[in-house]
């Protein structure tokens, strides 16, 4: 190893004057040694000319870090990833190294306060500097390493543009501080980059995400995630909404969804309901049917879809169905499904109100059916489960209810029936199915054209007494007449 400071020997004194200058060259030295030295207590020169080599050895006792140009300890960044939650390791080493880049990188103090003057209240912490934020934002290269605290329970976007234009280190972290207690608090934020939302939408309230640039694209830790709630939100849908821009979670025009389909998109693939159940609530107005809808969602209990909260006429409140096809459809066991207070109505021939098949369990309360000529207002199939309590029937229909191959339905409430209707058969329950009655008021009947019911297959119709036979119709009701192996042992109560 060699040496860093080389002195001049003495071979004698007899020459005192070659004996001076070889003391005074080697005081030189000395002091030039000691001026290419760090400095205990600060002593100028005490900057380093050149890379510092630790040789894997380690620097004791930081203090905390307060300049962007510090190095955090490991505890501050721990203690800083724990009150964000949990990070995948390979974000942590992204973090890492993009900490490491940045500290070794040089930025003017005119570029540090152009930075935080860009930023809405922004403040300087260990982690990083801290934007918070209640508006749309675009994010400045300036902004590297930043945290953007975004509140203020308001729906907005925080957009980062082309990657190119940012370092090639570039990253920040966005965090939704809105907390989601029920309806009229929290709301979701959108993260735009280059011109793309995150992989899920939206950065739900509570939810973080690390955006880091890769090469000329954008990166985003955790790539896909569900918002995790116990609040059971409350999804709101309006004609005058919007699928593409709002988030659902308020009303009116700039928070709710335009359609079922927009809603079940966003609120089925996005959240964890964590025990809860899901709401869709319609504001007055004239919907397109929903698609089939199956299976539980994700830590949820029962999907409620209401329209009006009251037991009231529900018309206001409208599912219109076009020739053939179904407002709304249901099926797969463990469905369960809440319909309030809603209408349905058809615009031809053929159309079905409500399909339940497969094993779900549907109850309808204070639902109206309008007009399904030669069409059914509710059909079940395939060991489905209904209960229809309180509806409002104004409309012509093939049937009312059909019901076969094993379902079970139950007719509860006071129901309130137009007169002059006109059915094919008012209910039809076919092939070992059950229809029976709990506490059930068919109101005032009159002037209704039709059978009463169809009862075959070995299936049975259990309403008490005589109350078959007050269903709307002027024909009577047959039982057991269509044999399809041996005896039919249709029954009627």
């Amino acid at each position: 190893m060699a040496n860093k400071v080389t002195l001049n020997s003495l071979a004698d004194l007899n020459n005192s004057n070659t004996a001076i200058n070889t003391i005074n060259t080697n005081f030189t030295t000395i002091q030039t040694a000691m001026n290419n030295t760090l400095s205990l207590d600060g002593t100028a020169p005490n900057q380093m000319a050149s890379n510092l080599d630790m040789n894997s050895n380690r620097i004791l006792n930081l203090p905390s870090a307060v300049g962007l140009t510090e190095p955090v300890r490991l505890n501050e960044f721990n203690n800083t990833v724990s009150a964000l939650g949990s990070l995948p390791a390979a974000t942590i080493a992204c973090t890492n190294a993009a900490t490491a880049a940045a500290a070794s990188a040089t930025a003017s103090a005119a570029s540090a306060t152009a930075a935080a003057a860009s930023a809405t209240n922004a403040s300087q912490t260990a982690f990083g500097t801290q934007s918070q934020l209640t508006a749309n934002h675009t994010v400045l290269n300036s902004e590297k390493g930043f945290v953007f605290l975004m509140g203020g329970n308001s729906l907005y976007t925080l957009t980062l543009g082309d990657p190119t234009t940012y370092d090639t280190n570039f990253y920040c972290t966005a965090i939704n501080t809105d907390v989601y207690t029920g309806s009229g608090s929290g709301r979701a934020k959108k993260v735009l980059l280059n011109g793309v939302n995150l992989p899920n939408g939206f950065l739900w309230p509570g939810q973080w995400v690390r955006i880091m640039r890769n090469g000329t694209t954008w990166i985003t830790d955790p790539l896909r995630q569900r918002w995790k709630t116990s609040a059971g939100p409350i999804w709101y849908i309006d004609p005058t909404g919007s699928d593409i821009v709002n988030d659902g979670l308020a009303t009116g025009a700039s928070g709710a969804f335009k359609t079922l389909n927009g809603a079940l998109g966003v609120a089925k693939s996005n959240v964890d309901y964590s025990g809860a159940g899901p709401i869709f609530q319609l504001a007055p107005g004239t919907y397109a049917p929903m698609a089939q809808e199956a299976y539980v969602w994700t830590g949820g209990v029962a999907l409620t879809i209401q329209g009006n909260l009251a037991t009231t006429d529900p018309t206001a409140w409208t599912i219109s169905v076009p020739p053939g096809q179904t407002g709304m459809n249901f099926r797969e066991p463990q469905t369960v499904v809440i319909i309030q207070g809603i209408r349905f109505t058809s615009s031809g021939a053929g159309a079905t109100g409500v399909a339940v098949s497969q094993g779900p369990v549907v109850d309808l309360n204070s639902c109206m059916f309008s007009d399904f000529t030669s069409g059914t207002c509710i059909s079940g199939s395939e060991h489905s489960n209904l209960n229809i309590n309180s509806p409002f029937i104004n409309g012509n229909s093939a049937q009312f209810l059909g019901l076969t191959d094993q379902s079970y339905a139950i007719f509860t409430g006071n129901w309130t029936i137009s007169a002059g209707i006109s059915v094919t058969n008012f209910v039809n329950i076919v092939n070992q199915s059950t229809l029976q009655a709990n506490a059930l008021a068919l109101g005032t009947i009159s002037g209704t054209t039709g059978r009463k019911y169809q009862c075959v297959y070995n299936s049975t119709i259990n309403l008490g007494s005589t109350i078959a036979d007050q269903l709307p119709g002027n024909v009577a009701g047959v039982t057991g007449v269509s044999v399809l192996h041996g005896t039919d042992s249709s029954i009627v109560l």
